[in-house]
């Protein structure tokens, strides 16, 4: 070997160890589902919203990306909370001076238990309340800065008993044309529970065209049903989830499906009720999502005696269960005797990978769990550690009870943080980088980049007029430039290594990796 190619072979192999040294300090900074260091600078964040118990229920995001987290405060304030959050983690002092908005009402046992945001930015949170013997549902409106719109039931807070004696809500929807869309539970006795949707028009009344009365009341033959989640189809139809069960029977899934009239949809499952019985399990439905092509993907807690776990099922527009999911319709997480992973919600992300969050109590305690899943079922094991991701706010007992994703795909995940006595509100922010999800094989959206390893310039070639964002972060996930696209970027100031070139519109993004080596190659 002469001098002049032995150099070389030098060369390339020191740049092969730097690539991987790269990669190892990549694995873990920049990998799907590690915390998101932008966020509180460690990625999680506690606020002490109570002097004993502050429970996180809900969360959603605004426009411009500030973040509600809605829950309650139990004895002795007994009040619905509302937090936001600027996008770095902090309190938003624009929102009632310190971020923090409490709401006394009527009653004990005060509960916000879903929110939602409306077009206009106006905010609605529901829930419950004791009054005396009587649960009434609660709907209370915020304007923006948090403060209580009067416009709305002219107080901005309404309450209401659908029942004589028991009316809870748990999850609320707006409709395209603002009416607000509620569901739960409701009872004359408090030994009969049936499920309930109601109407209102966005100022507050019931909507006299849902069923005459804005109420719609539905027995799903058990002693104990309750409705637990909503959503609503494209065309205007209202989906809800529930759970029903008597005191001998293991409890059942059960999906109902309204017109838009708040009539029962007889094109699904026939009557417009679907049962689903878990085999030698309990199950209690918690969440549900609905796809771009409209199949529904559920989320619900089992217990077979033995242990807790959970299930997700998917099914198609007509009820049937969707067996290309998992092959059966059916994906099972069940406990073991050292572990319980236990689910509260589900989400989409813009690929459609589904996202579940809830808990995972072991030996090392109780902390946050996000599982991620293939379309298909299937576990995605690029996300996390196999598939999972378990964060740990250092205290004794942690639960995730919502979960949203941001404009870029990152993860938002809210719940509790429980130690010596007082529940805090949990917040965790994580890092959640999604490849276009534009069609693989449609010539007009392929992307290029040449040449590769490159020493100065970076060509890019798009196959269509598109006007996209570019950033280039480098192996250990700094950004070190960005820019509107262009046809040949100078890279030159780039020392030697590994990048990624992330080019957005929008919520698509495509992810090229590049090698700078440098005018020497």
């Amino acid at each position: 070997m002469n001098q002049n190619m032995n150099t070389n072979y030098t060369f390339f192999s020191k740049i092969i160890i730097v690539i991987i040294a790269l990669f190892s300090m990549n694995g873990a900074q920049a990998q799907n589902g590690s915390l998101d260091l932008t966020f509180d600078s460690d990625g999680k964040v506690t606020t002490h919203a109570a002097s004993k118990e502050a429970e996180a229920q809900s969360i959603l995001l605004q426009k411009d990306g500030k973040i509600i987290v809605a829950g309650y405060r139990g004895a002795p304030e007994n009040d619905m909370v509302l937090v936001r959050y600027n996008e770095n983690g902090s309190l938003d002092k624009s929102f009632d001076t310190d971020g923090i908005v409490t709401t006394a009402i009527s009653g004990s046992n005060v509960r916000a238990y879903s929110v939602a945001l409306q077009k206009d930015g106006k905010i609605l949170a529901a829930g419950s309340s004791s009054i005396g013997v009587t649960e009434v549902m609660i709907l209370v409106r915020y304007n923006i800065n948090g403060s209580l719109d009067t416009s709305f039931n002219h107080t901005g807070i309404l309450t209401s008993a659908i029942g004589a004696v028991f009316t809870e809500v748990y999850a609320i929807a707006i409709q395209k044309d603002g009416k607000i869309v509620v569901t739960g539970g409701v009872s004359n006795d408090a030994i009969d529970f049936n499920i309930a949707v109601i109407r209102f028009n966005s100022d507050g009344t019931l909507d006299n065209t849902f069923d005459v009365d804005g109420i719609v009341v539905t027995d799903l033959g058990s002693l104990y049903d309750f409705a637990n989640s909503l959503v609503i189809q494209n065309d205007g139809k209202i989906v809800v989830t529930a759970y029903s069960k008597t005191q001998a029977t293991r409890g059942l899934m059960v999906i109902v499906r309204y017109n838009s009239d708040g009539s029962l949809d007889n094109t699904f499952d026939q009557d417009g009720k679907l049962y689903t019985i878990i085999v030698n399990s309990s199950a209690r439905t918690n969440s549900m999502v609905l796809q771009s092509d409209q199949k529904l993907v559920l989320g619900a807690a089992t217990d077979n005696g033995n242990g807790l776990g959970y299930v997700l099922a998917r099914y198609n527009t007509d009820g049937s269960v969707d067996t290309t999911f998992d092959i059966d319709g059916y994906v099972f997480s069940s406990s073991f005797g050292s572990f319980i992973e236990l689910a509260y919600t589900v989400a989409l992300q813009s690929d459609e990978k589904i996202l579940v969050t809830g808990y995972r109590s072991d030996a090392s305690g109780q902390n946050f769990m996000i599982k991620r899943y293939h379309k298909d079922g299937s576990i995605d094991d690029s996300f996390g550690q196999d598939g999972k991701v378990i964060t740990d706010f250092g205290n004794a007992d942690d639960e995730a009870k919502a979960i949203a994703l941001q404009s870029d795909d990152k993860i938002i995940v809210a719940g509790i943080s429980f130690k010596a006595g007082v529940t805090d509100f949990a917040v965790a922010r994580y890092n959640n980088m999604i490849t276009s999800t534009k069609k693989v094989g449609d010539k007009k959206n392929q992307i290029s980049v040449f040449p590769n390893p490159t020493s100065k310039y970076l060509n890019i070639s798009l196959n269509n007029d598109d006007h996209f964002n570019f950033e280039i972060i480098n192996a250990v996930g700094v950004l070190v430039m960005k820019g509107k696209y262009q046809n040949k970027i100078d890279i030159s100031s780039l020392t030697d290594g590994i990048y990624f070139i992330n080019l957005e519109q929008g919520r698509h993004q495509t992810i090229k990796k590049f090698i700078k080596y440098g005018n020497r190659f």
